[in-house]
């Protein structure tokens, strides 16, 4: 009776969070069709999709892939500004020290070990190719979902959770606080991933009857929430907790396939943006959906203009033969207003202004690229008086300031999410150094922003250090004013240079306590010649009383 209780709060979460998703499915719908070459099947109205089978089919009503190709530019320079599989993209460091910043106050080749091992188990999984096809479904739909889960072969995998297939709670902070969805599943993989004795007898015969009786699809229910239960299964110090369940009761009842407590919150959520605190985001796509839809239409106009201009509509006498009224391209309408011997002729000549249809095309899909912030990712041809490297990477991570908002909502809910899965799942495996104890971890992202912020560093310490040396010929009293090497630190820092190219403070101080020395020594020795020189003057000088200045001021 408890189970049954318990399953009845899960099921009516569940109904409350679809209730919510359905207030966006119709717009959805709209957005796949305007910009994707599929459709999701989820969305598509068709919910009996078997085991096997795509979760998206072709998508017929596209007929410009100009919106599809902006679209793609945006997800693909989007994934490699943030997560890029050739950059190191994360780093783990001791609580409030700066980046790169090694010592006692900062990071230790533990924390560097722990970071280069991170990244190495994200490039051995499907990662990379689940974060392309979320970071997709979150610049297009608003939305994209991935789970993260172990796994005996590469220690850890991803599944991405296409649009219309899973539900999202919310609390009165945004924070994604359940996570459920609905997928089908046959008898015999039930059976393989719960066991013979979590499901009812009817499933465990036809799983083991083995071919197509054996593929039956079964709809499952799935919600991921903070583990709050006293059930004695779950009454462990696991935060999380996931419950799966048939969503057709059978044998007039039922209960749960599995309770798995969890220790991380396993779904990666990337939202665009949340205006008013919406459950779900909203995608740039949603401010040119209009220009999409637009330039389908003008596709399609443009179509049927040529169609007629190249096979006009046609009329013919009566008695040439008898049909009826045909006004479409190729058509034959029958008539007595002309005459049998002229034969047939066009109804009207149809032309085209080829030059006004490519101007206004030229607008839309330019103000589509502009809407998707695809002259963010212009490439290196289009850029003006380009003289280095480095200033193609300046001017381009400069752009991405605008996409700050949405990076710093993906931290937080979806690739920190990633890390910290990853994080737990290989320390549990014993695949990570252990650190010393009472040290502490704490994770920063190399991001586009932080770059750009470290490259406005680096600038103006070229401009002061310009200066200085032109000011110190003229100026030597200015040099102690410099700290020349704290200068070198902070220009290495912002150029993300390894620590290991620098010595530390001590060895700096070794290396350079002889030249203090014996510059040291130099100036004494200036000072004491010096003084010898003006005592041997001042014994020539003669004060009267028969002393000299140097007996005068002896007494």
């Amino acid at each position: 009776m408890k189970d049954a209780a318990q399953l009845k709060i899960s099921r009516d979460s569940l109904q409350a969070a679809k209730a919510e998703q359905q207030r966006w499915v119709h717009v959805w719908r709209k957005l796949n069709e305007a910009f994707y070459p599929f459709i999701y099947a989820h969305l598509s109205g068709t919910t009996a999709l078997t085991p096997g089978e795509p979760d998206r089919i072709g998508n017929t009503k596209m007929l410009d892939g100009e919106p599809a190709l902006a679209l793609l530019v945006l997800s693909a320079g989007f994934m490699n500004g943030v997560t890029s599989p050739a950059r190191k993209w994360v780093n783990i460091k001791r609580p409030g020290t700066k980046p790169y910043e090694e010592g006692d106050k900062g990071n230790s080749a533990v924390h560097s070990a722990i970071r280069t091992k991170i990244l190495e188990i994200l490039a051995g999984t499907n990662y990379y190719d689940s974060r392309a096809e979320q970071v997709y479904d979150g610049c297009g739909i608003g939305t994209g979902a991935l789970l993260c889960y172990e796994d005996r072969d590469h220690i850890c995998k991803f599944t991405v959770c296409p649009p219309g297939s899973y539900y999202l709670t919310t609390d009165a902070s945004n924070n994604v606080v359940k996570f459920s969805r609905e997928f089908r599943m046959s008898a015999s993989d039930l059976l393989k991933e719960f066991g013979e004795d979590a499901l009812p007898k009817q499933i465990v015969e036809k799983a083991k009857a083995g071919g197509a009786v054996a593929r039956t699809p079964y709809l499952v229910c799935h919600l991921i929430e903070e583990n709050s239960s006293q059930d004695d299964v779950l009454k462990t110090s696991h935060p999380f907790r996931e419950l799966y369940w048939l969503a057709a009761p059978m044998n007039g009842g039922q209960s749960y396939l599995a309770k798995r407590p969890l220790h991380e919150w396993p779904a990666a959520v990337l939202r665009w943006s949340c205006p008013d605190n919406s459950t779900y985001g909203v995608p740039p796509t949603m401010s040119v959906l209009g220009k999409a839809v637009q330039l389908q239409n003008l596709e399609y106009q443009s179509d049927q203009g040529l169609d007629k201009m190249i096979s006009p509509p046609m009329l013919a006498h009566l008695s040439l033969r008898n049909r009826p009224k045909a006004f479409s391209a190729r058509g034959i309408t029958y008539t007595n207003d002309v005459s049998p011997a002229s034969g047939a002729r066009p109804v009207y000549q149809t032309q085209m202004p080829f030059q006004e249809l490519e101007v206004k095309r030229s607008r839309i899909v330019q103000a589509i690229k502009d809407g998707l912030y695809n002259y963010l990712f212009d490439m290196i041809s289009s850029l003006e008086t380009v003289r280095s490297a480095t200033e193609i990477d300046a001017r381009r991570e400069e752009k991405m300031i605008v996409l700050g908002p949405v990076l710093h909502r993906s931290y937080l809910d979806d690739i920190g999410v990633v890390i910290k899965r990853v994080f737990g799942i290989a320390s549990r495996k014993r695949l990570l150094p252990e650190m010393p104890e009472g040290e502490g971890a704490e994770i920063e992202f190399s991001n586009i922003l932080s770059d750009v912020q470290k490259a406005s560093d680096v600038a103006t310490l070229e401009r002061f250090t310009t200066f200085v040396g032109q000011v110190i010929p003229a100026w030597p009293e200015a040099q102690p004013k410099v700290n020349i090497l704290d200068v070198v630190k902070q220009y290495a820092e912002g150029l993300g240079v390894r620590p290991s190219v620098l010595n530390e403070d001590e060895a700096v101080q070794a290396a350079t306590a002889p030249q203090n020395e014996m510059a040291q020594l130099q100036q004494v020795s200036e000072v004491a010649k010096n003084f010898g020189s003006a005592g041997a003057s001042l014994g020539k000088v003669d004060v009267g009383g028969g002393l000299n200045a140097v007996q005068s001021l002896l007494g």
